[in-house]
């Protein structure tokens, strides 16, 4: 009896790439419970297959990073998205990303810019105050509770929108 060969690539021998090598090291160290529960230590990814690597991964896009959030701030479930936040003194917006999840942006002075800031969505503790919109307001023109631009005089001053200050 002939057996026939036929020339199909396999990845079962092959290492696991570079790529997938580091997006591991990645996930074990934003997600170790996910690491733990699936037996995955740093110096176990050398020695991964592709297909090994790539059923790991699958495995680890489920599961959401694992983040602690300051004692005092306030729960991420809780956020509203828009609006303006203060954290030390710095003014921080609340934003949703395509996911659904949240995520802050630092507002840079010197640039006149938001930047993304990582993992600073962890650590807000309140909404502006209305002395603080007052003195944000005023030079920049946006609302503190919405972000909307501001037009009226009397509300850039007040750092509030009128629409926004009867929610106050």
């Amino acid at each position: 009896m002939e057996t026939e060969t036929t020339s199909l690539t396999t990845t079962e021998g092959r290492p696991a790439t570079a790529k997938q090598r580091s997006y591991l090291g990645d996930r074990i160290a934003t997600r170790p419970k996910w690491a733990t529960s699936v037996g995955l230590a740093p110096e176990g990814i050398a020695t991964l297959s592709l297909t090994e690597a790539s059923q790991l991964i699958d495995s680890a896009q489920s599961i959401a990073p694992e983040r602690k959030q300051h004692p005092d701030a306030i729960p991420v479930h809780e956020l509203k998205e828009g609006g303006y936040w203060t954290i030390d003194g710095d003014v921080v917006r609340v934003r949703r990303s395509r996911r659904y999840d949240f995520y802050g942006q630092q507002f840079d002075p010197k640039t006149g810019r938001f930047e993304y800031r990582k993992g600073i969505v962890f650590r807000l503790k309140a909404r502006m105050t209305p002395d603080e919109a007052k003195q944000w307001g005023a030079p920049f023109g946006r609302c503190c509770m919405c972000g909307k631009l501001l037009t009226d005089e009397k509300s850039m001053e007040q750092g509030i929108g009128p629409v926004c200050r009867r929610h106050l």
